[in-house]
């Protein structure tokens, strides 16, 4: 399909989703073919292989056909067998409509603001939870109340699952990941005292570990989390906070505490030393246990190893396994030193 036959489709589709909105923009003026007189219908394409289908468009000023609404219908819902021969007009591609499709439309498809389908305040405005439903299938108030009473737990039911190559997606992994690294951490022996805390509710103050580092007092504390990778091809390098495949992250700082200096550059070493592959976390972002337990009491010396994460916050996080993997084994490296 030629460049000029994709911009003829698309103009179709706008026009299309513009009218549902209830405005149709000035360009479509330019627009010379009818959604009521385009008919398409699955045609064998006699270059390509048996399951290939194409759209056969039919230009506006082309006089329809007896039947050919029934035959269209017939078309798309029965796969067209492999030795039937079409007509030479079904297999006519987009390069058809070409000549019904203004330049002047292709030239302002590029200047069509795609903001009127959202207003700039939506665009900026997170909704509050009365804005906020969740459809249980009660068929009235009372229903909804005896089954799912004020206060009742909601939570996303997101399952685990593997996710590409090597990677897996599932809920909440920050920080789901960390508890699993200290039940790792826990099938083993260490020549030093060591304490295993599962802190709650540090996205809302850190409150669990506030507890702990008075209850613990301790001395060093490696914090094992996930953090955001903001990796994505459309992010620009300088925002690239880690990178999954590519290691353990270890946070030099971030927005709650100062990795304290010589046990950062000890794991670091430690790292290579190993071969346990690991990286240095990019960016000084986010915030973890590590700032309220590195100012409780005397303070502690503290350093943060993280599993890099792909929407994190999220029913549907992103990590890869060789990462978690990494996380454990440096953790394990330090505490048995």
């Amino acid at each position: 399909m030629s460049a000029r036959g994709l911009a003829a489709l698309a103009a179709v589709g706008m026009m299309l989703v513009c009218a549902a909105a209830g405005a149709v923009p000035e360009h479509c003026e330019y627009i010379s073919v009818q959604v009521k007189a385009i008919h398409a219908a699955y045609a064998k394409t006699p270059s390509a292989g048996d399951n290939t289908r194409i759209v056969a468009i039919q230009p506006m000023n082309t006089p329809e056909p007896a039947n050919t609404a029934s035959e269209h219908a017939t078309a798309l819902q029965t796969p067209a067998p492999q030795s039937e021969q079409y007509p030479a007009e079904l297999r006519t591609r987009a390069d058809e409509i070409e000549s019904s499709v203004n330049d002047a439309a292709i030239a302002r498809l590029n200047d069509l603001d795609m903001s009127a389908l959202q207003s700039a305040a939506d665009r900026n405005r997170v909704l509050g939870f009365d804005g906020l439903y969740i459809d249980i299938g009660a068929k009235d108030k009372a229903e909804a109340l005896a089954k799912c009473p004020v206060g009742t737990y909601a939570y996303f039911d997101t399952p685990y699952q593997p996710f590409g190559d090597g990677f897996v997606c599932a809920k909440a992994l920050d920080d789901r990941v960390g508890c699993y690294t200290i039940l790792e951490l826990m099938r083993e022996t260490y020549p030093c005292d060591v304490t295993f805390v599962f802190a709650v509710q540090e996205e809302v103050g850190c409150r669990g570990s506030h507890g702990a580092a008075y209850g613990v007092q301790p001395d060093i504390v490696l914090n094992l989390e996930g953090t955001a990778a903001n990796d994505l091809g459309c992010v620009d390098d300088q925002f690239k906070v880690c990178r999954p495949t590519q290691g353990v992250a270890v946070s030099f700082m971030d927005k709650a505490s100062i990795g304290q200096p010589e046990l950062f550059a000890e794991l670091l070493r430690l790292a290579e030393g190993s071969g346990i592959a690991h990286q240095v976390k990019m960016a000084v972002a986010g915030g973890n246990d590590s700032g309220p337990i590195q100012r409780t009491g005397c303070g502690a010396k503290v350093c943060v190893l993280s599993v890099p994460c792909r929407y994190i916050h999220s029913p549907s996080t992103v990590l890869c396994l060789e990462d978690v993997e990494a996380q454990y084994l440096l953790a394990k490296a330090y505490l048995t030193r």
